[in-house]
């Protein structure tokens, strides 16, 4: 279209998901410190222009497009008592879908604060914060906040609660008018603001919405901006962003429990992801990818689209009274090519808050393993049938079913556990009860949507179960997630895929020319980049720095055990050993050892002022991944593999980059000294050190980044004993003491 506003889709029909296209604009707010000023002319922070994109297939084409103002402005004269402004937005929907639409409204980040600036980096001394009305119960703006509004005499059910529309007007609004929050990206199911079963007409249909601001004069003057998206979804429209192109940024930036939808690229169809609680996104919809594409094609998966070093070809799905074989891939859907209406893989359960689980399609070991897992293998799978960038679980670390029920509170061992089977079957879990394909004593079976209540197999007398399959051997009784009794690499199960990292964003394959390749990172450009530590999946920043080296930028978080509690063993394939070491379990605090490692985690999660996390503090001993005694050194660390820890001759290099040394300073000097490095490009936090097993002065002040070498002296900062200081401190205890640890890239 000619019309840049007009953002158009066309892609191909399909009637199993529902989709979403995305529309955004910005709004900029203005308000000033003293009511007297007269307002200027707002210039908004406008959102990028998005260019028509169209998706040429042999199926039937519906198109869904939105058109609205690409940017609003409020101009407002702030007063001491509050004072409104409202601008209104005219949002135009079409779309040929027989199915009709769905329109939301939300920010395009989740944060829905609005800053002067446009971000709260930017931000100065305050800010607008969402109002408390929801759209079922509006309220009134109080004092810097805002929100939004729709015309309650459209008679539409969803504007029904909102005040006359009279006191909505622009050039006198009424302090009585009644406003609705916008919800945070993650949350934008909690604003539909329209929708329609049926075809529009060729004009499309228009709604109205008015966004609100009370400003008083307690804000700073100055533009206030923030983008706001309309979600519209449609059945036979998908242009969600995909699986394959999910970063770690992406699943680090989201909150626990909170779930966004992304396509899969092979197929595009869409499926949910949830940043659960183990810090891991997971999907928590079935797998239901196809042995054969839309064109009847068998599939290829190939190392750009899916979790496959070579290319690999499926096999087309099997109808009902095939034999269950572990001799070749088998994909069971009900139906010989997956995509008829009424095939298992689409069939669906619903949990008990109304959302739709659909049962996907079963698959045997050896398609979830894309091959790998034949009936003479043994080990763990490193392919599968999941998305570039996901893996199948694991089975005794992190990456488990059973790590992360032990997160939710739940049993992990067979027990019959009538809560715990209903916890799974909603939010966050979404598991349908759905059975499985099996072959036994040449009979077929196959069961969909029993009452029944094996899942997670808690009871092996159940009729239906809803289980897994693991990347890990059947026959060793870990298959699936809360593991009981063998199943036949035959059977058909589920498959569900874990976020593990696209491979440029691991740190174990982390290169030089990465490295090279990586901006530098300063004080104007934050160039950090976000990256897993595959021991674990944590998260953390990576920056060039100003001597050249690739610095970890985040503390070490990295636990003596694993997610199931057993120690944590760390080998040359993933660590930087050269031959495998145990680690020892978290100490609590109050706890120590000598002469053994020590490895604290009580204040990791905490957060100081720039957003960094504390990490653990480790010992002598655990830094050097428990290879050493005190009285040894050594060049084997905890450190992801290729990274090494810090050492006095990298700092003595690094600090005077940023005006800072080594050298002890106290006093006025070494303040400006700690807020410069608490920045940044450094982002050093003051968490803290555990001597003797008890934490000191955690927030307040810090020993950060031992050096671990020959001088095993402490680089510190912080606030001790009433002075503030920063440089090395010799002579520090390394027999009891516990402090952070960083990593350089290198040897």
């Amino acid at each position: 279209m000619s019309n840049n506003k007009q953002k158009s889709l066309t892609l191909h029909q399909s009637f199993i998901f529902n989709p979403k296209y995305y529309k955004l604009f910005a709004l900029g707010l203005f308000s000033f410190l003293c009511a007297y000023v007269v307002a200027s002319t707002l210039t908004p922070v406008k959102s990028s222009d998005a260019s028509t994109v169209v998706i040429n297939n042999n199926t039937s084409d519906f198109f869904i497009q939105i058109t609205s103002a690409d940017s609003l402005g409020l101009d407002v004269t702030a007063s001491p008592t509050g004072q409104m402004a409202i601008a209104k937005d005219t949002i135009n929907v079409v779309t040929n879908s027989p199915n009709g639409y769905k329109l939301y409204v939300s920010t395009s980040v989740n944060d829905n604060n609005i800053y002067q600036g446009g971000s709260s980096s930017s931000a100065s001394e305050g800010y607008f914060q969402p109002g408390s009305g929801t759209i079922s119960s509006p309220a009134k703006l109080t004092q810097n906040t805002w929100g939004f509004a729709l015309d309650s005499s459209t008679g539409d059910p969803f504007s029904a609660n909102f005040a006359n529309i009279d006191y909505y007007s622009t050039g006198n609004p009424s302090a009585d008018s009644t406003w609705a929050e916008v919800p945070k990206y993650a949350n934008s199911s909690n604003a539909k603001i329209a929708e329609t079963s049926d075809y529009n007409s060729p004009d499309g249909t228009d709604l109205d919405i008015f966004y609100g601001i009370n400003a008083s004069t307690t804000l700073p003057t100055g533009s206030y901006s923030t983008e706001v998206t309309y979600t519209a979804i449609s059945e036979g429209v998908n242009v969600f962003p995909t699986m394959q192109d999910f970063t770690s940024a992406q699943c680090d930036a989201m909150g626990t429990n909170t779930s966004i939808n992304l396509s899969d690229s092979r197929d595009d169809k869409y499926y949910r992801v949830t940043k659960m609680a183990d810090g891991h996104c997971w999907m928590t919809d079935n797998l239901a990818l196809d042995g054969t594409d839309k064109a009847g094609n068998v599939r290829t998966l190939t190392p750009n689209d899916s979790n496959v070093t070579t290319n690999v070809t499926l096999a087309p799905n099997i109808i009902d009274g095939t034999v269950a074989s572990s001799d070749a891939m088998q994909i069971f859907s009900g139906s010989t090519n997956g995509i008829v209406d009424d095939s298992y893989a689409t069939t669906t359960q619903t949990a008990t808050d109304g959302t739709k689980m659909p049962y996907g399609n079963l698959y045997n070991f050896m398609a979830a393993t894309a091959g790998q897992g034949t009936a003479s293998f043994e080990g763990s799978a490193t392919t599968s049938i999941c998305p570039k960038g996901w893996s199948l679980p694991q089975y005794g670390n992190d990456f488990s079913w059973p790590n992360l029920f032990g997160k939710y509170g739940l049993p992990t061992g067979v027990t019959v556990n009538a809560s715990a089977i209903a916890a799974v079957q909603t939010a966050p879990f979404y598991i349908p009860m759905n059975s499985n394909y099996t072959h036994e004593e040449n009979s077929i079976s196959i069961s969909i949507g029993l009452n029944g209540g094996e899942i997670a197999n808690y009871t092996v007398n159940a009729s239906s179960y809803g289980r897994f399959w693991m990347s890990i051997k059947p026959d060793s009784y870990y298959n699936y997630f809360i593991p009981y009794s063998e199943v036949s690499k035959a059977t058909g199960e589920s498959v569900r895929c874990i976020f593990t990292g696209q491979s440029d964003e691991i740190m174990q394959n982390f290169t030089a020319t990465m490295c090279s390749n990586l901006a530098e990172s300063t004080t104007a450009a934050d160039n950090r980049k976000t990256m897993i530590d595959s021991r674990d999946g944590k998260f953390y920043k990576v920056s060039k720095l100003a001597d050249g080296n690739c610095w970890m930028t985040s503390n070490l978080a990295l636990d003596g055990n694993n997610g199931l509690g057993t120690v944590r063993t760390l080998t040359p394939q993933d660590s930087n050993v050269t031959t495998s070491h145990n680690l020892s379990a978290n100490m609590a605090d109050g706890t120590y050892t000598t002469n053994s490692a020590n490895i604290y985690a009580s204040h990791a999660n905490n957060i100081d002022g720039e957003g960094t996390k504390y990490g653990n503090q480790y010992n002598y001993i655990a830094a050097h991944a428990n290879a050493v005694d005190m009285n040894q050194l050594s060049n084997e660390s905890i450190c992801p593999k290729n990274w090494r820890l810090v050492s006095n001759a990298d700092l003595d290099t690094l600090l005077p980059y940023y005006d800072l040394s080594t050298q002890y300073i106290t006093g006025d000097e070494s303040i400006i000294l700690i807020q410069r490095i608490e920045q940044s490009p450094l982002y050093y936090p003051k968490a803290g050190y555990y001597s003797y097993g008890n934490s000191y002065n955690v927030a307040i002040s810090a020993n950060n980044l031992i050096d671990y070498s020959v001088a095993r002296t402490i680089f510190s900062f912080g606030y001790y004993g009433g002075f503030y200081y920063f440089g090395v401190q010799p002579g520090a205890s390394t027999t009891v003491g516990a402090t952070s640890v960083r990593c350089v890239f290198g040897s």
